[in-house]
């Protein structure tokens, strides 16, 4: 014991006597021990992020109820590499990859917390977080991030949210976030420019089941100037019915969503007004059906003139109102009123959506549903004979039946100029919107 904290405590301990840290930060690397001692490792890995390039974790870390390691520099944090890295115990579970993180921080108050004024930047890089309060890792300010082969579980719920003025958001918000980002100005509905360049996660493994919670965010950005990227990760954000994937509120440019594996009871993936267009592509996207007639596996609505493309992804679906939804009125938080957002020249191709549908209380349910102002979009050679009314399997009543008011595809009023081509005659299709071009096989 006395020689790991000795070592938790070694960026204390290597600046000559009397002469202080120095006053440019030297580009080296070093390693920090955890003890298992709040009182003891938060302050080590603090010091060692403030003074480092790169820092090197091994073994266990307590951050008690409220630690939190505050990067405000352009720095590498990540798990110690080597044969003999990881020895935390069963709960270090294997990243996405197949790799297993090298050290753990247990507890913590929004545990990372990230605000780089500087340009240059910041990785979070083979960790396991367990345990956090609120949001385990927090992006405040910064021009790029990426975070990789990072495990996150177990996020108790606590205040999230607070960096939104009170003016915006006059209520105490409780839940759990795992990476989480925001800068919106919403009184000027504008990005507040701190968030800029790439936001990254690849290959994180994120389990929001326990415990249980109503809101909670696998990973949210909410404003920013940023390309987001999600790819090869696993995501779990269920046991509390409101609970989302993968939501990008607000700003930020392309984002793209690629060989993802997400369950959630609410949505999987939802972009809810981007600058860019959307890229949710070969991903494995499930939704549990604890919002019966209410569920939506990914619902995006851009302002970008291309909105990108949903190809190549496999829908599993249980009593949800759609697999896709395109187009969203969004309400403006500061003037309480609707803002009309599109989908405009999209591709939604190659996807295969199964399971259960069940009507909701807008009545408007389907396996794809181009919404609200969604104009010029192509949907072709879409698998969607899997589909079936809640409670009816295999062999059940079709969708599109009149007793049933559901369809394969749906174009609701306000849509025009999308062309649907099916690729099974017993798909259907309602169309309540105006030149909208439906080709049968």
């Amino acid at each position: 014991m006395a020689r790991s904290v000795l070592a938790a405590t070694l960026p204390l301990l290597l600046w000559p006597i009397g002469c202080g840290p120095p006053a440019e930060p030297p580009s080296t690397r070093i390693e920090v021990i955890g003890t298992n001692d709040p009182a003891i490792d938060v302050a080590a890995v603090q010091e060692a992020v403030d003074g480092f390039d790169e820092v090197q974790l091994r073994g266990d870390f307590d951050f008690g109820d409220e630690g939190s390691v505050r990067i405000r520099r352009p720095v590498e944090l990540s798990g110690a590499s080597g044969d003999d890295a990881g020895t935390t115990g069963e709960e270090n579970a294997e990243s996405a990859n197949g790799t297993t993180p090298a050290a753990t921080i247990h507890g913590g108050f929004e545990s990372i917390t990230i605000e780089n004024p500087d340009t240059g930047r910041v990785v979070v890089r083979d960790l396991t977080l367990d345990g956090a309060t609120g949001t385990a890792i927090l992006y405040l300010e910064g021009e790029d991030l990426l975070v990789q082969g990072v495990r996150i579980a177990n996020v108790v719920p606590g205040h999230v949210l607070r960096e939104i003025p009170r003016e915006v958001l006059d209520r105490e918000i409780t839940g759990r976030f795992g990476i989480s980002s925001w800068d919106w100005d919403a009184t000027n509905e504008r990005p507040g420019g701190r968030i800029r360049g790439d936001i990254r996660v690849i290959d994180c493994q994120l389990d929001l089941a326990e415990p249980a919670s109503g809101y909670s965010r696998a990973i949210l950005t909410g404003g920013g100037e940023a390309d987001v990227t999600v790819s090869d990760s696993e995501i779990r954000a269920v046991n509390g019915g409101n609970t989302v994937g993968v939501e990008v509120f607000l700003g930020n440019r392309a984002i793209t969503l690629e060989r993802n594996r997400i369950e959630a009871d609410l949505v999987t993936i939802g972009v809810f007004g981007s600058q860019g267009p959307v890229y949710v592509r070969d991903s494995e996207l499930t939704l549990t059906g604890e919002n019966a007639g209410s569920g939506v596996a990914v619902l995006v609505a851009t302002h970008a003139d291309d909105a990108g493309e949903i190809a190549h992804n496999s829908f599993r679906l249980a009593d949800a109102a759609a697999g896709i939804l395109t187009g969203f009125e969004l309400r403006n938080p500061v003037l309480s009123s609707l803002v009309p957002i599109p989908y405009r020249n999209g591709e939604i191709r190659d996807n295969s959506i199964s399971g259960t549908l069940a009507p909701g209380d807008e009545g408007v349910f389907a396996g794809i549903v181009l919404g609200f102002e969604s104009t010029n979009t192509v949907v072709e050679s879409n698998d969607l004979g899997g589909l079936a009314l809640a409670g009816d399997g295999p062999g059940g009543p079709a969708l599109g039946d009149e007793t049933a008011n559901a369809a394969h595809v749906h174009l609701t009023s306000g849509t025009s100029g999308n062309v649907v081509r099916l690729t099974d005659p017993d798909d259907t299709v309602e169309d309540e919107g105006s030149g909208n071009q439906v080709e049968t096989p």
